[in-house]
């Protein structure tokens, strides 16, 4: 009797313990799988960003109820905002948070589901910084269209993005009608400290159309674009002006001012080039990458390089396949680099440089080339964001950029980030676990 008394208990003690940690990872298994992967959101991006605002957008592969939680870093995310349509379940989300403080960082996450699940980048709330408040307001430029489905049907709801050369991404939703609009006066740069300045006669925009499913890319110049030519979903696209040769353009000399405010070099800021200009080869301006004429590049994104006189301004345009046309400043140490912000396609392009030589004249470097590579998928003309990861939270829980002449910014990233689960529930159990444990291991000394 005595044996069975000593080994009866230690079989249920060892039987419990059995019991416990099964229990354990079954109800940490069950909580995992009822987080729906149709409600975690994909491709957020960050846009809008101004001195009192900035808005958040992605997709869900389901009608989704949505809505964001935010707040000053450090402080509790206390504001909520809901989607620009109202409350509804939508598979394309963008909300707006408001009434903000100019040149202040915000945290913010992103509550999605009908169980009010949370979702933040990776680990760590998202988190933005507002611009600058700007003085004056520029006159009213207009930039819409109306965009439509493969059907000839109105593609409401839709995100669209847009983005001008050196400017942060603007963003906003197609209207029932399928109509969309921006004002691109109040366009930020993308260091958010002024205005975006563009040539009327010579930038071309890019335009991100989005639905979840589908989507679009497309460029248009300013000349076309009020209205745009209708934009349909899951088409590329390019309107051009007829008989314009895109993004070849000439920077407009500088006048020396003692009054003058120093503007951010990756500003845009050109006319295009006269029609009696004669291409030449200068040695003021050097261009080493490409070296030679019709020189290989394996890579989507090139890097631009060369030498030149400290402080030239250089217009730098893409032509071929895909155009593209940005400003980049020679930096004091006589070397410029520069490298497109979306990827271009294999074949050949060419790439023009335009200038003003120390002789007043305007001077320009054509040089083709051709991209060969085994990468495949174009980006658009902004970085977009992983998806979002799941953090810990009662009921189940859960960056704005700059530039420089050669230096670029990214939006923040979410779009390939893979969920990750913490609930509290965990915690509780490993504690009354641990409790068990200590309760069996007292009875088995007694004994």
């Amino acid at each position: 009797m005595n044996v069975l008394a000593k080994k009866i208990p230690t079989l249920l003690v060892l039987l419990l313990i059995g019991a416990a940690i099964f229990g354990y990872f079954y109800f940490f298994q069950g909580k995992t799988s009822k987080i729906s992967q149709d409600i975690v959101p994909e491709k957020v991006k960050i846009t809008n960003i101004s001195d009192n605002k900035f808005s958040v957008s992605w997709v869900t592969k389901t009608n989704t109820s949505a809505s964001l939680e935010y707040g000053v870093v450090g402080s509790k995310l206390a504001n909520k905002a809901i989607d620009s349509r109202g409350e509804g379940k939508y598979t394309t989300h963008h909300i707006t948070a408001s009434e903000l403080q100019p040149n202040t960082q915000y945290a913010f996450r992103i509550v999605s589901g009908d169980d009010l699940t949370k979702f933040d980048n990776n680990g760590s709330v998202y988190n933005v910084t507002t611009g600058t408040v700007i003085a004056g307001t520029p006159p009213s430029v207009n930039f819409y269209g109306n965009a439509e489905l493969s059907s000839k049907q109105a593609a409401s709801g839709s995100l669209i993005y847009l983005t001008l050369p050196g400017g942060s991404t603007n963003s906003t939703l197609v209207s029932e009608t399928g109509n969309y609009a921006f004002t691109l006066s109040v366009m930020r740069s993308m260091d958010n400290r002024t205005y975006v300045q563009f040539d009327p006669s010579a930038t071309i925009a890019t335009i991100l159309l989005e639905s979840g499913t589908e989507q679009s890319t497309v460029n248009v110049a300013l000349t076309n674009s009020s209205p745009v030519p209708m934009i349909t979903l899951g088409k590329n696209q390019d309107f051009l002006s007829p008989g314009m040769v895109p993004n070849i353009a000439q920077v407009q000399p500088k006048e020396a001012s003692s009054a003058a405010v120093p503007q951010p070099a990756s500003i845009f800021n050109v006319e295009p080039i006269a029609n009696n200009v004669s291409a030449v080869t200068t040695t003021n301006v050097v261009l080493l990458n490409p070296k030679e004429d019709g020189e290989t590049l394996k890579t989507l994104r090139p890097e631009f390089r060369g030498t030149g006189p400290a402080g030239t301004t250089l217009s730098i345009a893409l032509t071929g396949q895909k155009a593209i046309s940005d400003t980049v400043e020679i930096s004091s140490d006589k070397t410029w680099a520069w490298a497109p912000v979306i990827d271009l396609k294999t074949g050949k392009q060419k790439i023009t440089i335009s200038y003003i030589a120390s002789s007043g004249a305007t001077e320009k470097i054509e040089r083709g080339f051709t991209i060969s590579t085994s990468t495949t998928g174009l980006d658009p003309a902004f970085v977009s964001s992983p998806s979002a990861s799941l953090k810990a939270s009662p009921s189940a829980s859960i960056k704005s950029s700059s530039s420089s002449a050669t230096t670029r910014a990214a939006m923040p990233a979410t779009d390939s980030g893979v969920p990750v689960t913490g609930v509290i529930e965990n915690t509780l159990l490993t504690a009354g676990l641990g409790i068990v444990i200590m309760v069996v291991g007292a009875a088995l000394l007694a004994l």
